[in-house]
């Protein structure tokens, strides 16, 4: 796969340059079954590790593999799917920029605020920031308890980042979908970037309902868990799918790329120091 990938490796080579062609096309295949059998394989790790007794390591070693903590080698892994999210917008960007006139260029500009918004979104993930922000403006609200903010997020039943943050990420992530819908060249690239919000969507869903006091009685009720055990499953289930819905849109992404732009060529000049007057 990699070898048909880069096909073009090594066929220009002399003194002077190496020129390797990229199949993008291949390319975006190969992006989203490692992204895929990578969170497989985060999902299984976590799995075995955690609930087998056949493992005897420490918490520490545990953790590393937590697909649940914030601090493990899923959430860095969860935070580049949204750094190549932003990367790959950026592309459909600079693509847009070389197709379209000067004096017509506000879907550039979407392109590049998307991606801007999804690089945020990938320091977000890795620091927790909307957790970190949500819990101290609800301490603030929850000091006050009055005024019409207090009274309207006071019935809402989940966490309350979601108040702010949901609207926010549903408002971009909308966007980014109706962008790729009107862009892009093939039904099936449209309906692979609808797919993966719509997995996003149901990782969300189990989000909210994993916040909301008593959400999880269907499952501690239906399969006899205590309520750490029902949260430990509905969040691992969770995170899993919130990245299997990136990856989705990153072959979508890099599916729709590679039908304007069928092989990247790069182009190395090697430079002989010796050669150079001193």
């Amino acid at each position: 796969m990699i070898n048909q990938v880069f096909k073009g490796i090594n066929k220009t080579v002399s003194t002077e340059q190496a020129i390797f062609e990229i199949d993008t096309h291949r390319a975006a295949k190969l992006s989203f079954l490692t992204l895929l059998y990578t969170d497989i394989f985060l999902l299984m790790a976590d799995s075995h590790l955690s609930y087998s007794n056949r493992f005897e390591l420490n918490d520490n070693i545990r953790a590393l593999f937590n697909i649940t903590w914030e601090q493990s080698i899923a959430t860095w892994f969860s935070s580049m799917h949204f750094f190549f999210i932003a990367f790959c917008v950026m592309l459909h960007g600079c693509l847009e920029m070389r197709l379209t006139l000067p004096h017509k260029r506000l879907k550039t500009v979407a392109w590049f605020s998307l991606a801007l918004f999804f690089v945020y979104l990938s320091i977000d993930d890795a620091g927790r920031v909307h957790e970190r922000l949500g819990a101290t403006l609800a301490d603030k609200l929850d000091v006050q308890k009055s005024g019409a903010i207090w009274e309207t997020i006071a019935l809402y039943p989940s966490y309350f980042w979601q108040v702010i943050y949901a609207p926010l990420i549903a408002g971009f992530g909308g966007s980014l979908l109706l962008l790729g819908w009107l862009t892009f060249k093939k039904n099936l690239d449209k309906f692979i970037i609808a797919a993966g919000f719509g997995i996003l969507f149901v990782s969300q869903c189990l989000d909210y309902i994993e916040g909301k006091d008593g959400g999880l009685l269907f499952l501690q009720n239906g399969f006899n868990l205590t309520l750490n055990e029902a949260t430990r499953i509905i969040r691992s289930v969770e995170e899993f799918m919130e990245m299997i819905g990136m990856a989705t849109i990153i072959w979508a992404l890099l599916r729709n790329f590679s039908e304007y732009v069928p092989t990247v060529k790069i182009n190395l000049v090697l430079h002989d120091s010796d050669s150079e007057p001193k």
